[in-house]
């Protein structure tokens, strides 16, 4: 069992030196990729890049914004002819109401000269 031991250990202590190897030039690679100036080189044009996007970002939006304003107004238009053309047949509707009772009381005598009098201007 020990033998055992002792070969399944000399050939992972290479695999693991070799694995801790990589690991470190990982770190180093990482950490040291960019000096001090170049890091904030990389920043500022990071930073350049994402100014240029919100301000694009901005720009569609300003646009959508005036799109949404023309439709407003367009609705706002049409809200006003609906309102106008409501009142005009409220008001025809009172018109219609007043003339039907006006015509509800009448008596037979008004009924007949109504008519005679119509009639004698049409000859």
């Amino acid at each position: 069992m020990e033998n055992l031991y002792l070969q399944i250990s000399k050939r992972v202590t290479p695999i693991y030196f070799f694995l801790l190897g990589i690991i470190i030039l990982l770190f180093f690679n990482i950490f040291n990729t960019y000096s001090g100036n170049d890091k904030v080189k990389y920043l500022q044009k990071k930073i350049e890049d994402l100014q240029i996007t919100v301000d694009d970002a901005y720009k569609s939006n300003r646009k959508l914004q005036d799109k949404i304003d023309d439709f407003n107004d367009a609705i706002s238009k049409v809200d006003k002819s609906i309102n106008d053309n409501n009142n005009k047949i409220d008001k025809l509707k009172k018109d219609e109401k007043s003339k039907l009772d006006n015509f509800k009381s009448y008596d037979a005598r008004m009924w007949e000269r109504y008519f005679t009098d119509r009639y004698k201007n049409k000859k």
